[in-house]
């Protein structure tokens, strides 16, 4: 009897040690999975420097190098299966889209340019795909007062976010996927560019305006401001001397259109709507996605107001001027003219500039308020793959100056108008010029498929000059250089050019649709 009850304390004692053992191993197992589940701030750097500046995503992009996240000052964040992690980001050049420029003063102006930010932010998903979004926070004047102009604490998905104002979503490479319109801290409005051709913001109306189908249109101008920089390693880093903001003379019209309250602090099918990311349903929100996808754009509609702004160019008489004196110059060589606006509006035409040979003429790119040019082609042949490249340098150094026109000696004119800068410098990237000994080029693979559709419509009988520029016309649409050509009818209208390809039974064929 002594043995017996001197062995149940002690198995009773074994066992409760033992239980607590598995306990403890069992809340170190969970507290160790726990945190190896969290995306930290620490694996977002790592992945940004180890992966993602490896990626053509980085590589091809136009600024890399010029833009760097603050890692001193992340915040995390879980909505649903999304782990969230931002970062401030530090730019060389920074550029906000004022809403209803012209309502504003410039001591207004300035204060939403200085309180506007700039955040980059890692997203990863359920599967362990990391996704980088760039989102611009530009507040209304009337939020930023009351937040004594510093919103520095404003981070999508606080409790206490109570942001009004626009929220613009890109990729890296600077691609817009969505503008949105904040109210107190929920998406109320969904924007898109209606306009893309750069408008003179003297052309546009100084109010804001509501459509007939309820929906909101909006005067939209850019400003931007350069850093000084410092490089560590290949990063740019600022040293805090800033230019003042100025406008980039690039205005357009926005119209936004209201798709219900959107909470994103706490939706993930909202969160998946604002980072234009394709979202099955999950927790927070439930169901739900990114945006349905908009109708394909048409591009005639796209088109029809840099077509506008060309009709009324060359209506104007320093237009006309210009052209008659480069049509009554010597023809064997190319002649140009630059046209800008005065400080009253008005358009003006440079001196000319003469060639010395049939070739691209030097452009007078420092004429005040320049915005577009026009030159000869000795050849009689459209736009080249030289005035396209050199057009994209040119509207890259000068944000107005996005069209060259081309009058050739049958009296035809064309014109290049840049409608998307941003997609005009991936194509630049992805297929840069080459110096066959004349100027630049389409490389091989672009210009083997121009001399093709070329070719097709030469054996219909069609003339060099129109079988050109509808070789031309496909590929500018074919390999997506956000640049259009348009051609003057006999009306003086211009009109996009467009040249469609298509397949049957494994024959190609290639068919004129220019816009009426």
């Amino acid at each position: 009897m002594t043995k017996n009850k001197n062995y149940k304390p002690i198995a009773l004692w074994i066992f409760g040690f033992i239980a607590l053992t598995l306990t403890f191993i069992a809340c170190r197992k969970n507290f160790t999975e726990s945190t190896i589940d969290i995306f930290s701030q620490s694996e977002a750097k790592e992945w940004y420097y180890g992966t993602f500046k490896k990626s053509p995503e980085w590589q091809q992009s136009n600024e890399k190098g010029k833009k760097i996240p603050d890692w001193k000052n992340g915040t995390y964040r879980r909505v649903g299966n999304m782990e969230i992690v931002e970062f401030p980001l530090m730019k060389e050049r920074k550029s906000f889209a004022i809403p209803s420029a012209s309502k504003l003063s410039s001591s207004e102006i300035r204060k939403i340019t200085d309180g506007s930010l700039s955040r980059i932010t890692f997203i990863r998903t359920s599967n362990n795909e990391i996704v980088v979004r760039e989102l611009d926070y530009i507040p209304d004047i009337d939020f930023l007062q009351l937040k004594g102009y510093d919103i520095s604490e404003i981070k999508v998905g606080n409790k206490e976010n109570n942001f009004s104002g626009r929220i613009i979503t890109k990729k890296w490479n600077g691609t817009i996927l969505s503008t949105r319109i904040s109210e107190n801290g929920k998406i109320t409005k969904t924007g898109k560019k209606i306009n893309n051709a750069n408008l003179n913001s003297n052309s546009l109306s100084s109010t804001t305006t509501n459509n007939s189908s309820g929906c909101e249109m909006v005067e939209i101008c850019e400003y931007e401001r350069y850093c000084e920089e410092v490089h560590v390693g290949d990063a740019w880093v600022p040293n805090g001397e800033c230019t003042p903001w100025e406008p980039t003379g690039n205005c357009w019209v926005e119209e936004y259109c209201g798709p219900g309250e959107c909470d994103y602090g706490s939706s993930e099918s909202c969160e998946c709507q604002l980072y234009g990311m394709g979202c099955e349903g999950g927790g927070g929100g439930g169901g739900g996605g990114e945006d349905p996808p908009p109708p394909p754009p048409d591009p005639c509609t796209d088109a029809q107001p840099a077509a506008n702004a060309a009709k009324t160019l060359s209506q104007n008489s320093s237009y006309t001027g210009a052209k008659s004196n480069i049509q009554a110059a010597n023809q064997t060589v190319e002649h140009s003219i630059t046209f800008g606006t005065d400080a009253n509006g008005n358009t003006t035409a440079s001196s000319m500039t003469s060639c010395t040979s049939s070739s691209t003429c030097t452009v007078n790119t420092s004429w005040p308020g320049a915005f577009a040019d026009l030159h000869n082609h000795p050849n009689d042949l459209p736009p080249s793959p030289g005035d396209m490249y050199n057009l994209i340098g040119v509207n890259n150094n000068h944000s107005g100056y996005n069209t060259r026109m081309v009058v050739t000696p049958d009296g035809s004119v064309f014109a290049l108008v840049v409608l998307d800068l941003a997609a005009a410098n991936t194509f630049k990237t992805n297929y840069p010029p080459v110096d066959i000994g004349y100027g630049p080029d389409f490389p091989t693979e672009i210009f083997d498929k121009f001399q093709e559709v070329k070719d097709v419509f030469m054996m219909q009988g069609f003339s060099n000059l129109i079988s050109e520029e509808r070789a031309m016309s496909y590929v500018l649409d074919k390999y997506n250089t956000g640049i259009t050509l348009l051609k003057q009818d006999s009306n003086g209208n211009f009109k996009r050019l467009k040249t469609d390809e298509s397949s049957s039974n494994g024959n190609t064929t290639y068919t004129a649709n220019n816009c009426q």
